[in-house]
């Protein structure tokens, strides 16, 4: 019989997995409930019933079930990436940072694409909680991972043009960035503000002119 509780509970996480990708977040709560209620120590439907909450805004609920996922399973690194995530949402830094910070010392795959977006969560942690020094080197680490990883550029250019006035450094992001995304107007905006701040007006006028065009569409 737990065999045939555990598979139903999995059948029913499957589900739940299935409208959770199609963007169903309300019936991915009730597979991911049902799940629950056959295997209360499964930690998996906790964690996705957690993301979809955190989704639709119910972020003190979607706290509670990544706690127990943790209880459950305290080594499971999305558990704690996941809550650091909701965290971020609620503006509780401190508590963000001790949760990617976890998340990095358990995960064993250095290049995982989970572990990239806990250095990048964290740095924006850290930079939020205005230690400047800790988001740039995150940032870094991120990039170091995934050099493919444009919001870690965005990032920390935005430090260096806005917050540390090293423009060739922000300019050289800003590049790498829009070589991934080439369509992103943002990057060409605070782009151009840089290359004003170092008189090179031409190349100003040209990112400010590719910006417009792109919002335009």
């Amino acid at each position: 019989m737990p065999g045939k509780v555990q598979n139903s509970a999995k059948a029913a996480y499957e589900r739940g997995m299935n409208h959770y990708y199609n963007g169903d977040d309300f019936n991915a709560v009730k597979e991911f409930t049902e799940a629950i209620r056959l295997d209360p120590n499964y930690a998996q439907p906790y964690i996705y019933r957690g993301h979809s909450l955190n989704i639709v805004g119910k972020l003190e609920q979607a706290i509670e079930d990544l706690n127990t996922a943790v209880k459950l399973d305290r080594k499971n690194t999305e558990a704690y990436s996941c809550r650091g995530h909701i965290y971020l949402n609620m503006r509780q830094y401190d508590q963000a940072i001790g949760d990617f910070t976890e998340a990095i010392r358990l995960d064993p795959e250095a290049a995982k694409a989970q572990t990239v977006q806990s250095y990048f969560q964290r740095g924006y942690a850290w930079e939020m909680n205005k230690n400047i020094d800790k988001a740039l080197n995150d940032y870094t680490r991120a990039i170091r991972l995934n050099p493919d990883y444009a919001p870690a550029y965005l990032f920390r250019a935005a430090i260096y043009v806005f917050k540390l006035s090293q423009y060739e450094k922000a300019i050289e992001d800003y590049t790498e960035a829009i070589r991934l995304e080439p369509n992103n107007a943002d990057a060409y905006e605070n782009r151009a503000y840089a290359y004003r701040k170092i008189s090179d007006y031409e190349k100003e006028r040209q990112d400010k002119e590719k910006a417009q065009s792109l919002k335009r569409g």
